[in-house]
């Protein structure tokens, strides 16, 4: 596995992140794809776990219920986080105050 030079440092473990109790999450959107930072086009991670091939940073497509959860529960202390696009082709992050 060949890293490019200076990004080394995206592969470090933080024990002690804050995950909300929440079970790592491969699919994430803030997850890097297997081959980012390669300098050969080789994959520069890969599961331990083969069923998770296909799901390494596949938050490109949206973001996984993980992630609404850990902003929810970050951002809004218990409140009711969404996305909204309401005719706006902007994505609007919003908390609303739970009934």
């Amino acid at each position: 596995m060949k890293i490019k030079n200076g990004t080394e440092f995206n592969y470090n473990l933080y024990p002690k992140a804050l995950t909300f109790d929440l079970p790592y999450d491969m699919g994430s959107i803030m997850h890097y794809h297997q081959g980012d930072f390669s300098v050969d086009g080789n994959l520069t991670m890969v599961p331990l776990d083969p069923l998770y091939d296909l799901s390494v940073g596949i938050g490109q497509f949206g973001m996984t219920f993980r992630d609404i959860y850990m902003l929810n529960s970050f951002y809004c202390m218990g409140r009711v986080w969404i996305l909204s696009r309401n005719m706006n082709p902007d994505f609007k992050i919003r908390c609303l105050h739970t009934l």
